[in-house]
């Protein structure tokens, strides 16, 4: 797909036009000949959150120019990047090649039973000084890069560490905030059977007008029993697989760049009844919802038994959504 794409992209381009790549797992040369511009093509890979951790991984192929690698790393200290001059084509440049092994080696130590998610990431910070532990990171980066690494890995353990923990992975790491939310009803499932949602605004960063977070939801799995909220509406942009989603007396399949819309007190649900994770991108607005989920995340962690009822009904009452 990438080759199609920057074939096309080199058709289009004025001649003097540079290329550069962000893709984090091709390598350059995989790209170079299909742009009709190879001595012009190279990667400027960025990390997460660039606004704060602000680099600019500048990594060239075999035939790329000297003059059009100088040029793109000048072009990254211009926009306020610090400009990582890697010599040579690597896989995962210098960031990942570092990174990548750190996080598999995490996951291993979970995956053995050796620690928990917490303790893992407590022993990292504190012997280390860094601010974050491995699965802390993955807050940030989100369990689908590592599920599309790992899914068809030769490696049972790492495979099925993905697998199983794609969604609930990372759950008690949120020392410091609520990164990650549950949407499936405390009251329907076993305390702590949480399911992953990245928050990327909260209500808070948009001055209340919307909630903005990344989805995922495993093969075979449902989201929320079916519900009803009485102040919100909710919109889900599928990325992959294909997400069912339920409203009122009608079921939409819904694929990759389709809208899932469900609106407010029209009673829904939704489920991935596949064989692939459904990767999916949601807005709520107005926002709030998701004070609704970081107060009742915080009490499920907290739990030690089963839920109290009573707190749940009071709970949805508070924000306006119910079990239908």
């Amino acid at each position: 797909m990438k080759q199609q794409t920057w074939a096309e992209v080199g058709k289009l381009a004025p001649e003097k036009t540079i290329l550069a790549t962000n893709s984090s797992a091709l390598l350059p040369s995989d790209i170079a000949e299909h742009t009709g511009r190879p001595q012009r093509f190279l990667a400027l890979h960025f990390a997460n959150e660039i606004w704060r951790l602000n680099i600019g991984e500048v990594m060239g192929h075999e035939g790329t120019d000297q003059d059009a690698y100088d040029a793109v790393a000048a072009f990254a200290e211009e926009i306020g990047m610090v400009p990582i001059r890697v010599l040579k084509e690597q896989p995962g440049y210098v960031l990942n090649s570092l990174l990548v092994p750190f996080l598999w080696a995490a996951g291993r130590l979970m995956v053995r039973g050796v620690a928990d998610t917490e303790t893992v990431d407590k022993t990292w910070r504190i012997s280390t000084g860094s601010p974050l532990g491995p699965f802390e990171l993955l807050l940030i980066i989100g369990m689908m890069t590592p599920y599309n690494l790992l899914k068809d890995s030769d490696d049972a353990e790492l495979r099925d560490w993905c697998v199983v923990q794609v969604n609930r992975v990372a759950v008690t790491a949120s020392r410091d905030h609520t990164a990650w939310m549950s949407l499936p009803f405390a009251s329907a499932r076993p305390a702590g059977d949480l399911e992953p949602f990245r928050l990327m605004a909260d209500s808070v960063a948009t001055d209340g007008l919307v909630v903005l977070g990344e989805a995922f939801l495993a093969p075979h799995t449902s989201g929320p029993p079916r519900h009803v909220h009485t102040r919100e509406d909710e919109a889900v942009l599928v990325a992959t697989g294909t997400l069912t989603v339920h409203m009122g007396d009608q079921t939409h399949a819904i694929g990759p760049g389709g809208l899932a819309w469900m609106a407010r007190n029209v009673p829904h649900h939704f489920e991935n009844l596949g064989d692939e994770p459904v990767h999916g991108f949601g807005v709520i607005t107005p926002g709030g919802l998701d004070r609704f989920f970081a107060e009742r995340d915080e009490y499920l962690r907290s739990l030690t038994g089963p839920p109290d009822q009573q707190y749940i009904l009071a709970l949805n009452e508070k924000y306006g959504v119910f079990p239908a």
